[in-house]
């Protein structure tokens, strides 16, 4: 009889060991479950954080950028006015003096700016002959011309310009009837 009972508090114990050991698979399962799901969400919350960082970058960026162009936009408005007039003193130049090398000279020097109002991004807009458009163009008059299409521009009496595409100043120009 002893044999029996040590034989079933044997097989009790097996049961309750097995049980336990069940149990505990169950709570590492479910460990181990809980354990991928926090690790899930920390891999989310730190691809966000990195997005997040990826879009400040290429904000502040933009606006460097923007406060660079506004500041060069400020300087170059100032300095075509002594472009514009470097262009109408060659324009209206004696006939005698067209020639010598002191004009010559003034041509050089206008051409220099020019490249270097190019070189920043600071463009000509395209006006003589050009079909009017009020984004890049001001009509200072609109006048019947034979032989010239309504709307195209006959004269233009100020440069324009554009900064990387933006019109800076528009061309003052006039158009046909």
């Amino acid at each position: 009889m002893a044999d029996s009972k040590d034989g079933e508090k044997e097989e009790k114990e097996n049961k309750e060991t097995n049980a336990r050991q069940a149990h505990d698979g169950y709570k590492n399962e479910n460990s181990l479950e809980k354990l991928q799901i926090i690790t899930e969400e920390y891999l989310n919350g730190w691809k966000r954080a990195k997005a997040d960082y990826q879009n400040l970058k290429k904000e502040t960026e933009r606006k460097q950028k923007e406060a660079v162009d506004f500041a060069l936009a400020a300087h170059m408005i100032k300095l075509l006015p002594v472009n514009e007039n470097l262009r109408q003193a060659l324009d209206h130049l004696p006939e005698e003096i067209k020639e010598s090398q002191w004009a010559k000279g003034l041509t050089y020097i206008k051409k220099q700016l020019e490249d270097v109002f190019s070189d920043i991004g600071l463009n000509r807009v395209p006006a003589l002959g050009e079909q009017f458009d009020p984004n890049i163009h001001e009509a200072v008059s609109h006048e019947a011309r034979e032989g010239v299409d309504a709307g195209r521009i006959f004269e233009e009496v100020q440069e324009g310009y554009t900064l990387h595409g933006v019109t800076l100043v528009p061309a003052k120009v006039k158009v046909a009837k």
